[in-house]
């Protein structure tokens, strides 16, 4: 398994190997110590990587069951529209909100949340900081957004996603300390305003957890055939469902 305890073993076997044998040249000596610098930060970037953390990114196969998601990071008003098309066809989602959002936007976390959709978090703000955060700072903004999603819904929150996808043992302890769970994804779709062809639904497979992302200012009609798309290719439900998870009722003891 890819963790920075392995990587640091691995690390210092070959530096010992190469100081007492005559196994590798000086050139290894040269790519070593880069490598060991540069792969867990490349690592921390990539969430799937799961060098400092297990974030689930997927389900199971076996079924062809698949999650939509969506990133509210800033209030903005197309959220609303996107609630009523989701509503409209039914289906379950699940919106990692941030705590600016919810202070700017209640009534649309408690429709969000009263419609039968999932509320994550998704820190207090979206910031190019994030990765330098210590733990004390994480758990003081996450703490914040949870009491403010809690008002706005009444429920208690158990999945995060980090901004920008960003894993570092900060976050690690952070998570650990208030039961989270973090939560990836598998395939990522990005929507823009002038999106008209339709969206394909090739490369999301049973188990996806999909990221959909708009770019723009509006929600275009190519999502709403892309949601019918996909709807007719798979199962779409929830997060709580894909994963059969018991993560409520963990953190709840």
């Amino acid at each position: 398994m890819l963790n920075i305890r392995n990587i640091t073993i691995f690390y210092f076997i070959t530096l010992w190997l190469f100081f007492n044998t005559s196994i590798f040249g000086p050139l290894f000596y040269w790519i070593a110590v880069p490598a060991y610098l540069i792969i867990p930060f490349l690592a921390s970037l990539f969430i799937r990587a799961n060098l400092y953390l297990k974030a689930i990114c997927k389900g199971p196969k076996d079924r062809n069951n698949v999650v939509i998601s969506f990133n509210l990071a800033e209030p903005d008003e197309k959220w609303s529209r996107l609630g009523e098309i989701i509503d409209k066809h039914k289906v379950p989602a699940i919106f990692f909100v941030t705590g600016k959002v919810v202070e700017k936007s209640p009534e649309l976390v408690t429709k969000l949340a009263d419609a039968g959709n999932l509320i994550g978090s998704h820190s207090y703000s979206v910031s190019g900081k994030f990765g330098f955060y210590s733990a004390r700072r994480l758990l003081t903004e996450w703490h914040e957004t949870e009491e403010l999603i809690f008002q706005a819904t009444g429920k208690e929150v158990f999945y995060f996603r980090p901004p920008y996808g960003i894993t570092n043992p900060a976050v690690r302890k952070a998570a650990e300390v208030i039961g989270y769970q973090v939560i990836g994804w598998s395939k990522r779709i990005k929507i823009s305003d002038n999106s008209i062809a339709d969206i394909p639904v090739t490369g999301i497979q049973n188990g996806s957890i999909i990221r959909i992302d708009f770019t723009g200012e509006q929600i275009p009609e190519s999502f709403e055939k892309f949601l019918v798309a996909l709807q007719n290719s798979f199962s779409i439900v929830s997060l709580d469902e894909l994963i059969n998870t018991e993560i409520a009722v963990q953190k709840s003891n």
